[in-house]
């Protein structure tokens, strides 16, 4: 029937004063972007010619598209490029103790990672990591005080509780709550005279699963 026809070929009528109106007493269709009448649908569901002409898709708007999409690839790769070519050459395990090394440091990540999964509460979390790091650091700090680099280093272990609500969704308040969970603070200055100021760098130590 007619009708499947245009359901399958997702024809609509037309209103008054359209460009493809051939006659003001038919109504007009729309065929996949042409224009046609009634007439023209039947002919088509026969297997005959009809008068619908269809129109070729916007090829200018589609080239235009993928110009932008290009562009925008291009840019990204090279402001990526600009900002790897900007950062410092990574240092070598053999540095002077008074630089940072990204290889001691690569090889503490190795280390801590390798103590395996560290959820908060958890043994490899509350005890291991954490006596690893603590451990670490006072280290560095004997090296310091022995190559006498005029640098002093604080360290200061806290253990602290407490509880935080935030807004889920805007509407339903979350609160989180945690007990005992250790704070590994390092400070590094020039003596007391320059603890004015302070850059503060921090990160989690534990692993979320």
């Amino acid at each position: 029937p007619v009708s499947s026809v245009m359901d399958r070929l997702r024809v609509r009528r037309r209103g008054p004063g359209d460009p493809f109106d051939r006659s003001p007493e038919r109504p007009q269709i729309d065929v996949e972007g042409g224009g046609g009448t009634l007439d023209d649908v039947q002919q088509v569901a026969a297997g005959r010619p009809s008068r619908w002409t269809p129109i070729e898709p916007p090829v200018l708007h589609s080239l235009l598209s993928w110009m932008i999409l290009l562009g925008t690839v291009v840019v990204v790769v090279v402001v990526i490029h600009i900002f790897d070519a900007s950062l410092p050459t990574p240092l070598p395990v053999d540095v002077r103790s008074d630089r940072f090394s990204e290889g001691r440091a690569r090889e503490h990540l190795q280390a801590l990672a390798a103590l395996g999964p560290r959820l908060v509460g958890s043994e490899e979390n509350e005890m291991r990591a954490k006596y690893f790091i603590v451990q670490s650091l006072r280290a560095i700090q004997a090296e310091a005080t022995e190559l006498k680099l005029r640098k002093l280093m604080e360290i200061d272990i806290q253990e602290v509780s407490g509880s935080f609500t935030l807004q889920f969704l805007r509407f339903v308040p979350f609160t989180n709550t945690y007990d005992q969970v250790t704070n590994i603070v390092v400070r590094i200055s020039e003596g007391e005279g320059s603890r004015e100021n302070a850059l503060l760098v921090n990160s989690h130590y534990d692993s979320a699963m």
